[in-house]
């Protein structure tokens, strides 16, 4: 389980960076910092718990949804507040 802590996050376009320093991923060398992701993620089983995120809610629903459907074996838990896609968390 990687937890990635958002709370002092303040630029939306920076979640898929945040995740991508928790879960020690090899910077993108691309602009494309979810494909980057997600294929380092690939077909492993990992869980992402993203708290404190309530602030930019939008982008990390949007980065999660992504990342969940491209990585089969990716769950990240969804709270009530966040209230998107990424809850086919059993």
């Amino acid at each position: 389980m990687f937890l990635v802590e958002l709370a002092s996050l303040r630029d939306p376009d920076l979640v898929t960076t945040e995740i991508q320093v928790a879960l020690r991923a090899p910077s993108a060398v691309t602009l494309d910092r979810l494909r980057s992701l997600a294929d380092f993620i690939g077909n492993r089983p990992i869980m992402i718990v993203l708290d404190n995120c309530e602030h930019v809610r939008t982008p990390v629903a949007r980065v999660a949804e992504a990342l969940v459907d491209r990585c089969p074996r990716l769950r990240v838990p969804q709270c009530r507040r966040l209230q998107s896609r990424p809850s086919d968390v059993p």
